[in-house]
């Protein structure tokens, strides 16, 4: 045994060395690293969750990154046991997770059908699990259980069908609920008993009229209906949309009703209701606005679909606007053909302007040919298509066309040309799921070999990044560890980490941030080059002003360099202002207070920055005179809360409770959701610093209470993240860790045990950020590790260096 494990040890790294290539035996993907759980071998696991290569090597293999993931949860709960934790290879591991979740796609519904339809179950549930988000939507699950039923295994639909459901029904976030609900509901039509149908969209009813505007309430409301009505559920449907019609008619005569009466229209279309459908798209005014031509639009389709042919060229004909006439002919031309009339159908395309479209209509016609079996005059209107497709000036029509015209071709039996052409298409996403429909026509022909072969190409696809717009998450989470890394006293690894973020001012402000480490940790002198070589004026006087501020030998000077820079921008003045107060020179910070000139294009948070500085400065009066100015509560009440603070550094705690009640009354009549909650808080820190712990319990009560009330996650995440934050500074641990269990986002959660490991003795806190790091993305920990773990931030730095996807050669973005 030993014997066979020793000669399987030396098979895996030779594959490893080679970079798991293609043909890697599967006994290597799957059983050896179960062969490594069982014997402890820890060394060995981490090097297998670790190596990017294998989990792409695993990927390929299953069909998902569930493998993958499961060999770095079973790494890290190992590592977790070990005592002491060594924290440096469980933040490898933790770096490694979070790239393998990034890379998840927007995986197309029509690939896990196709490989369910072509026989591999495991495959199909793998890939379905593997999308963007970090459950698969219940929605989803429940379109596959679908196709599940539709190919003889009612088991596991059943299965699945009911995990959907469970799903839908425990979603806390009211929109996600929502969606999740419509999705559920349509796609368990015949799969489960109809009273459940319809409670699962009665369910998105209620949650449509819980939105706070009317209009959103409508927008809402016939969504759903029209997703009813697509499932067959058509007395609900009809019901969502009177709600509707009724929510529209109190909306105030000032107020535009457009937009509302086109979704009306739409929905009522979709129901089969086409005269009221068509009195109201007719009647929208004026009719040349974009929402009435919508409506005709919404309504032509509807009765193309239907096989109105003649209603649906009338209503086109009323269609100015040239895309929607043009998308509206495409329709038309479809129902013609699937009429029996091919040649008026012919007729309808040609006389459309716009290439796109035209190629639209005529792959549309061509559908209807393939469906009674005309296989020549479709081939000839598809080659036309194509030919048509060259002179498409529209990307959007264009693509959309070549997608249908390649699935088109496949259906005819020209499945090389429609793979080859929709290979032209520039967006992956788009090119993943029109393969896998043409793999579904070469399937349906009887060639399962050749349509494998294009799932496997779809798949490819999917999981290729081409977009050009960076991950926010991941360039904040760069901006954190740039400067993290800095206050270690690395200022050159930092600036490395700086130099992997795309968006160019997300860039600067990591490069401020890291400067303004480094010059707390002891280096101002090269803090000071690196600010004045790389950053552009704004950047700059931020990070000079900083510098300055523990620099005092060298403040006037630097600070006199940053007003240059500031030229009269209002917030980099006020800055420069504070960093003087910090310096000692108050009087110079009052009379570039004097100078900003605070004009309309002066927006709030920069005048909240001028707040503070006044605030600095100790002139309150003219600080809260400001607030007048300001266009928005929310920066309203951030302003408040900096006054409140100031006056209690001058000793007027009665001044500060004013004005800390001023802020929860604002935050509260402004009826936002998130605000209360942030009110309430900065009111009980204010209180605890007056000293009146009696309000401060009261208002951080109150602060929990309006958090857990708010229905979107990642706004009820953060406020429940600040209100345990807030009782871990205030001495209740205990409650704090109970906060934390309530909050949905991981992230979030860890970020909370981080605060939890930084007030805790120096000994517990290795397992709570191990425990943390194994919680959330490694981003939650880079504020403490600097300076109670500063390795285990240039563990995270090395490994995010090395696994850093190739320099992106475009001109970087603004």
């Amino acid at each position: 045994m030993r014997r066979d494990l020793t000669d399987m040890h030396a098979r895996a790294d030779g594959y490893r060395d080679r970079g798991w290539p293609a043909g890697t035996p599967e006994d290597l993907l799957q059983r050896y690293f179960e062969l490594l759980r069982g014997g402890n071998d820890l060394e060995r696991m981490v090097a297998c969750a670790t190596d990017s290569g294998r989990h792409l090597r695993l990927r390929e293999h299953t069909g998902g990154i569930g493998a993958a993931l499961a060999e770095m949860t079973a790494t890290q709960q190992l590592l977790l046991g070990r005592d002491p934790v060594d924290l440096g290879p469980l933040a490898r591991v933790a770096v490694h997770r979070e790239a393998l979740l990034a890379s998840r796609p927007y995986l197309p519904a029509s690939i896990p059908a196709m490989w369910l339809r072509l026989g591999d179950v495991d495959r199909a549930e793998a890939t379905i699990r593997s999308g963007r988000r970090a459950e698969p939507a219940p929605a989803d699950l429940a379109k596959l259980a679908g196709v599940m039923a539709e190919t003889g295994r009612p088991d596991r639909a059943k299965t699945m069908i009911t995990e959907a459901v469970t799903g839908a029904r425990a979603m806390t976030d009211r929109d996600r609920r929502r969606y999740a609900m419509l999705g559920v509901a349509a796609a368990a039509v015949g799969l489960v008993d109809p009273a459940e149908v319809d409670a699962l969209f009665a369910e998105a009813e209620r949650l449509s009229t819980l939105e706070q505007w009317p209009t959103s309430q409508v927008s809402s409301l016939t969504h759903a209906a029209r997703v009813s009505a697509d499932a067959g559920c058509l007395d609900r449907a009809r019901r969502m949309i009177r709600r509707a019609v009724t929510v529209t008619d109190a909306i105030p005569e000032t107020d535009s009703r457009t937009g509302a009466l086109a979704s009306i229209a739409f929905a009522l279309a979709t129901a089969g209701d086409l005269d009221e459908a068509e009195a109201i798209a007719r009647g929208i005014e004026p009719p040349d606005d974009w929402d009435a031509q919508a409506a005709l639009y919404y309504v032509a389709r509807a009765a193309a679909r239907s096989g109105e042919t003649d209603r649906a060229a009338a209503l086109a004909a009323l269609i100015d606007d040239g895309h929607f006439r043009a998308m509206a002919l495409a329709e038309v031309a479809g129902a013609a053909a699937a009429g029996g009339d091919p040649l008026r159908a012919g007729d309808i395309a040609r006389s459309i302007t716009i290439a796109g479209e035209r190629a639209q209509a005529l792959a549309n016609i061509a559908h209807e040919l393939i469906g009674v079996g005309d296989l020549e005059t479709a081939t000839a209107l598809l080659d036309e298509a194509v030919t048509t497709l060259g002179l498409a000036k529209d990307t959007a029509a264009k693509d959309a066309a070549t997608k249908n015209v390649g699935i088109a071709l496949a259906r005819a039996g020209h499945a090389g040309r429609g793979a080859a052409l929709i290979r032209t298409l520039p967006r992956a996403r788009d090119r993943a799921e029109a393969i896998a429909l043409v793999a579904q026509a070469v399937a349906k022909a009887g060639d399962t070999g050749h349509a494998t072969e294009l799932m496997h190409e779809a798949e490819r696809a999917a999981w290729t990044d081409d977009n050009v717009v960076p991950s926010t998450d991941r360039e904040v989470m760069l901006v954190a560890l740039t400067e993290a890394v800095a206050a270690t006293g690395d200022l050159d690894r930092s600036l490395s980490v700086a130099a992997l973020i795309v968006i160019k001012s997300r860039r600067e402000l990591a490069v401020a941030k890291a400067t303004q480490a480094a010059a707390a940790n002891g280096d101002p002198a090269r803090a000071e080059a690196v600010a004045r070589a790389q950053l552009r004026p704004y950047w700059q006087t931020q990070a000079l002003s900083s510098i300055a501020a523990g620099n005092p030998q060298r403040a006037g000077n630097l600070l006199r360099d940053a007003e240059q820079q500031a030229g009269t921008d209002a917030e980099s003045l006020a800055v420069i202002a504070v960093a003087y107060v910090s310096a000692g020179d108050t009087a110079r910070a009052r009379t570039l207070l004097d100078q900003i000139e605070l004009d309309a294009s002066v927006i709030d948070d920069e005048r909240a920055a001028v707040v503070r500085a006044f605030s600095a400065v100790g002139d309150l009066d003219r600080a809260t005179r400001l607030l007048t100015t300001f266009e928005h509560d929310r920066w309203r009440c951030e302003a408040l809360s900096g006054i409140a603070l100031a006056a209690v550094e001058t000793g007027d705690t009665h001044r500060a409770e004013t004005l800390a009640s001023d802020i929860t009354d604002l935050a509260v009549a402004t009826q936002e959701p998130y605000w209360p909650a942030q009110a309430h808080l900065m009111a009980a820190e204010i209180y605890q610093r007056c000293g009146a712990d009696d309000r401060m319990h009261t208002s951080a009560a109150l602060a929990e209470a309006f958090a857990h009330g708010i229905t979107n996650d990642h706004a009820r995440s953060n406020a429940l993240a600040d209100v345990a934050r807030f009782a871990i500074a205030t001495g209740r641990p205990d409650h704090a860790e109970a906060i934390r269990r309530a909050i949905p986002d991981p992230g979030r959660s860890a970020r909370v045990l981080v605060a939890l490991a930084n007030a805790a003795p120096p000994d517990r806190t290795p397992h709570l950020v191990g425990e943390a790091l194994c919680t959330g993305p490694w981003s939650a920990y880079v504020d403490l590790l600097p300076y109670r773990h500063p390795s285990v931030i240039t563990t995270i730095a090395d490994e995010v260096l090395a696994t850093a996807p190739p320099a992106n050669t475009t001109t970087p973005r603004q």
